[in-house]
């Protein structure tokens, strides 16, 4: 696309999108040595976000009644967390300041529409990237100028590319390391296939296949447990809601229903039996999983506080990690009230949704809390910009407006 089609405030869109990207599971932007760098990115991120919703302000009067209701339910969580956990405040008080400033710029629902297609098209470039970089390290196995990251975990070429012995697949005498692209792990890489997956399914009105099947072949080549069963999930929903005539509808969707069960359960067995790193993860997760369970229990209505994680590592100290599983980690620091604020525009969405649109609604908010579930992503820029974006769906929505920017049939987006 020309820049003279994008023009400004799409350039700014575009690089919003960018930043956002980059803060949420880099390697960059995840090791000690660049937080200087992070910090300097999210204030530019701030900053993009006011200019940009300048205009937005003077256009949407008629609304600052609901918009203020969100702000005052956002500051009132603030208040609440702050009172639990005084220490966690101004890191808390940046994430509800962000979250306030995508409801804002997301009230036009076409800037919405724009940044989730930059999103789109840049994780289709990472992925072309990281596929040239996987043929010509692994299967043509040229040798290429690297440098050591994160005391050697990490081997980065061009910073375009990382891989990382615990990575490393060996399938009879083809040896590879799972692909991550330019995230932390496999795992996270993954999480944005799906999203773009999910994105192709339901708001692509283009539809260029080639971008699917790089998209397929990446999140193949992730080898995550998560990633293949959500992304057999994703295309049963697009046949269901595609697939008009009832008798055929059932011939394709019983085998691929049955496909993804056996999936799901041969990769699970082989994740909790498989020995090595699969056996590992497994355990780990496990460990993260009940250790918050507990934690929880413990501290149900309010959690621990924002970022108040001194249980789990005190319980988890044979370890030595930090917790994988966002969703929970939320649950136990927040209480309860953090898993309305999460829950309540996903349950609303889908119930005030179009019959055509619930099922997408129904299967975003499975996606969404079953990434956050296998990944440390929840409080990141882009699990924010998903919420505030379902949030301001919300609201409209409620209005029995017709979602401007999206369409009567594209009403949905799910994206929470």
């Amino acid at each position: 696309m020309k820049c003279s089609r994008i023009g400004q405030r799409g350039i700014l869109l575009f690089v919003v999108s960018l930043l956002t990207l980059l803060i949420s599971g880099t390697v960059i932007y995840s090791i000690e040595q660049f937080e200087r760098l992070r910090e300097i990115t999210l204030v530019v991120l701030f900053a993009l976000q006011l200019l940009l919703i300048i205009k937005t302000l003077i256009t949407i009067v008629h609304l600052k009644k609901r918009l203020g209701l969100i702000a005052a339910g956002a500051f009132v969580f603030f208040g609440v967390s702050v009172l639990v956990h005084p220490s966690s405040a101004f890191n808390f008080f940046t994430k509800i300041l962000m979250f306030i400033l995508f409801c804002m710029l997301f009230y036009d629902l076409r800037d919405a529409r724009r940044v989730l297609r930059y999103l789109y098209n840049l994780v289709v470039a990472i992925s072309i990237v990281s596929l040239i970089f996987f043929v010509v390290l692994y299967i043509i196995k040229l040798p290429l100028p690297h440098i050591q990251l994160n005391n050697g975990f990490y081997r980065s070429y061009l910073y375009l590319f990382y891989d990382a012995e615990t990575y490393r697949e060996t399938v009879g005498p083809f040896v590879y390391y799972r692909l991550q692209g330019i995230f932390w792990e496999p795992g996270v890489f993954a999480i944005y296939l799906i999203l773009c997956m999910f994105y192709y399914a339901f708001l692509d009105e283009e539809k260029d296949k080639r971008k699917l099947y790089i998209i397929v072949a990446c999140l193949l080549l992730t080898s995550s447990t998560t990633g293949t069963i959500l992304g057999l999930f994703v295309i049963a929903v697009f046949l269901v809601r595609n697939i008009k005539k009832q008798s055929i509808r059932l011939l394709v969707i019983i085998p691929l229903a049955i496909l993804t069960a056996i999936a799901a359960y041969y990769l699970l067995m082989v994740k909790k039996n498989g020995g090595g790193g699969y056996s590992a993860s497994y355990i780990l997760r496990m460990v993260d999983l009940n250790s918050s369970l507990n934690i929880w229990k413990q501290h149900f209505l309010f959690g621990t506080g924002y970022n108040n994680v001194n249980e789990f590592e005190a319980l988890t100290s044979i370890w030595q990690r930090q917790n994988s599983n966002g969703f929970m980690n939320w649950c136990m620091t927040m209480g309860l009230w953090g898993l309305i604020v999460q829950i309540l525009p996903l349950i609303v969405n889908i119930i005030k949704s179009r019959k055509r649109q619930r099922l997408i609604h129904i299967a975003f908010a499975i996606v969404y809390i079953s990434i956050n579930m296998t990944e440390p992503l929840i409080t990141s820029p882009l699990m924010i910009m998903l919420l505030s974006l379902d949030y301001v769906v919300m609201v409209k929505q409620t209005r029995g407006r017709r979602i401007h920017g999206f369409g009567r049939e594209k009403i949905s987006v799910g994206v929470s």
